[in-house]
């Protein structure tokens, strides 16, 4: 029998990946997003993480590079767009306006602005504390002298009242560092001048726990000058929790995290069981426990887990914690691993000098869209640190994002010709765009986009017309690198509505409806594999059709969106992830008749799904944007899609 025009090109394209190239198994889940290169134009060696703000960008700095080689603010997007906002300025005699070298992450304030530390420069020549809007404008709020400390190098903390605190490295009364506390506005004020028996050399941001006390770290001093675990209020009154012993660690370099148990986690640098650092726990009551000493390093400085931790840890969605070594690995260079709560450590990766080399990003983030992040100071192209992503099976980078920007874009098909195009979106505003590569044939449906293969970017579905076959495309960005038909099809009538993790698994799934019934059925995939399906209870009267999905009241659950088409009105199926609708609830204002809701897109990073309408009759496009089932605001693209081309995605 003669294959169809377009299932040749697919089995062709398939024979060539599967005999011209190596598959692996799982895609590549470490990737290099940017190459600090260092001044006039670009940042170098940075120490600090990552914070993400309103935008949906992620904010950080360098402590060298930039127009005066005294260090960054830059953004960066989750694609790996990389923008400096602001260059420190020169150095006159040691001392400017603004600060230099800032080696502390930046944290995001209430007011929106960002805030963070400089340990260098300023009216003293001793550092600063700042703040930077989103668009770049600095602002010094306070410049360190000697009395009251210098060398801030630990990120900033907005405790519950409202105001900002740190710790500073040298200074204070006895040069042993200090603890401070500063408004918004600028008043600042030493809370506590360590001593040395009580702790030096702080470079710990600080945690406010559930007790309301603010805990931290400092490298040195202490009952055996190993460093201390301290608490202290709000008011200045401070307590020494721990003091380490060499033993059980020595040379704590960063702050604690409250885990979901209610214990506090960090690591050190130095000690444990071979002197290459440890991770531990201690409650807020001071019972403290070593949980893994890492193991020594060979001749060339390589080993199997990692050593010499400087960053401390984060907890991410799925319970564990993750943190970097500074040293050690496979390679030397340093590593990323997960540690359980229960003790055990697994390698994610070791860096290898090219990709990166001595993670120092002191706290990795794990942003929105489920990736860590995070930075190495040495390394890369130009061995001026890195910016890294670690994506987690089954996560998306960004959903439908094919530019790698971070934001989600918009999939076209033209509907007499079958070609298919991508707007570039910036939230509400198209940017640019592309054609698919290659033509997809007449008689191929989009049907939508999702991450299939795990490699982070968006691939495209298809339903034939008159087989109701479906085919898969994997993409990379808009050309087509493999594809295949999928060995399951649907049985006559039903279609294939919206794409998205219906059972949370990591994959996205396929909602289908029958065009007579209007019942609906979810076919759960692993990749392009259907593994199960279900029907989803109840069915929709009718009259109502499946128009898309997305988490619209916040519980990490995809619903349903259904739009009846002679109304206009939307209502939501809130589901569980066992294909039931367990309530409902009406999208405010109702629709006219003659829009037909043909995306439902985050436009606004907000983490409320938006929709897209698109006229029946004229083709034009028009947005709502919601805050779960109201719509705050709305109105036409300035651009439009020219005649006979029709949004297929997101759904």
């Amino acid at each position: 029998m003669t294959l169809p025009r377009k299932t040749r090109f697919l089995l062709r394209l398939c024979f060539c990946l599967l005999f011209g190239t190596t598959l692996h198994a799982h895609a590549q889940t470490f990737t290099t997003l940017h190459n600090f290169a260092g001044p006039p134009s670009d940042g170098s060696t940075t120490y600090a993480g990552l914070v993400p703000a309103s935008d949906g960008n992620l904010y950080g700095v360098t402590k060298f590079g930039g127009t005066n080689s005294n260090g960054t603010v830059f953004k960066i997007t989750t694609g790996g767009t990389l923008t400096v906002l602001y260059s420190f300025t020169a150095l006159t005699n040691g001392d400017n306006t603004d600060g230099a070298n800032p080696v502390g992450g930046l944290i995001l304030g209430s007011d929106g602005n960002l805030y963070g530390t400089t340990t260098a420069g300023g009216a003293n020549g001793n550092g600063t504390i700042f703040k930077i809007t989103i668009g770049g404008t600095v602002m010094t709020l306070h410049s360190f002298q000697s009395t009251d400390g210098t060398t801030s190098n630990g990120r900033l903390l907005q405790a519950s009242d409202g105001n900002l605190y740190g710790t500073t490295h040298f200074g204070g009364a006895n040069n042993d560092g200090t603890v401070f506390k500063i408004t918004l506005g600028g008043t600042f004020t030493v809370l506590h001048a360590f001593n040395g028996t009580d702790g030096s050399g702080s470079n710990s941001y600080l945690l406010q726990t559930s007790d309301g006390n603010l805990y931290g770290t400092t490298m040195s001093g202490g009952t055996n000058d190993d460093g201390t675990i301290f608490k202290i209020t709000t008011g200045g009154t401070l307590t020494v929790v721990h003091s380490f012993n060499g033993t059980d660690g020595s040379v704590p370099d960063d702050g604690l995290i409250q885990a979901t148990d209610g214990n506090l986690y960090s690591t050190t640098h130095g000690g444990g069981a071979n002197n290459a650092g440890t991770v531990f726990k201690i409650t807020t009551g001071g019972s403290f426990t070593s949980l893994y000493s890492f193991t020594a390093t060979s001749s060339t400085g390589t080993n199997t887990d990692g050593a010499q931790p400087l960053a401390g840890l984060i907890q991410a969605s799925d319970g564990n914690l993750y943190g970097t070594c500074q040293n050690g690995g496979a390679n030397g260079d340093g590593t990323l691993f997960q540690f359980t709560l229960g003790g055990t450590l697994t390698v994610l990766h070791s860096f290898n000098g090219t990709d990166g080399s001595l993670p120092d990003s002191r706290e990795l983030l794990q942003a929105s869209d489920g990736n860590l992040y995070g930075t190495t100071y040495s390394g890369g192209a130009n061995s001026d640190g890195t910016v890294f992503r670690y994506q987690f099976a089954g996560s998306a980078v960004a959903p439908s994002d094919f530019n790698g920007d971070g934001h989600p874009d918009l999939l076209f098909q033209n509907t007499s010709t079958s070609q298919l195009a991508v707007w570039y979106m910036n939230g509400i505003t198209p940017i640019g765009g592309a054609f698919v590569t290659p033509s997809q044939s007449s008689g191929w449906r989009a049907v939508g986009d999702a991450d299939f293969n795990t490699d982070g970017k968006p691939d495209i579905l298809f339903q034939n017309t008159s087989t109701n076959q479906l085919a898969l495309w994997s993409m990379n960005g808009v050309t087509a690198t493999g594809g295949q038909i999928l060995s399951s099809t649907p049985p006559a009538g039903w279609n294939v509505v919206s794409l998205a993790d219906f059972n949370a698994d990591g994959h996205p799934d396929l909602l289908l409806q029958n065009s007579s019934t209007g019942r609906l059925a979810i076919w759960y995939m692993s990749g392009a594999t259907v593994t199960d399906g279900t029907y989803v209870t109840p069915s929709p009267a009718s009259g109502w059709t499946a128009v898309g999905s997305g988490d619209f009241n916040g519980d990490g659950k995809q619903d349903i969106l259904l739009q009846n088409y002679s109304t206009g009105q939307l209502a939501v199926w809130y589901m569980n992830n066992n294909a039931t609708a367990t309530g409902g609830a009406y999208i405010t204002p109702s629709q006219q008749a003659g829009w037909k809701c043909v995306s439902v897109i985050d436009l606004n990073a907000d983490g409320h799904p938006d929709l897209l309408f698109q006229n029946t009759s004229t083709g034009k496009l028009v947005y709502w944007l919601l805050n779960g089932v109201q719509a705050i605001d709305g109105n036409a693209f300035s651009t439009q899609p020219q005649s006979g081309w029709q949004v297929m995605g997101p759904h």
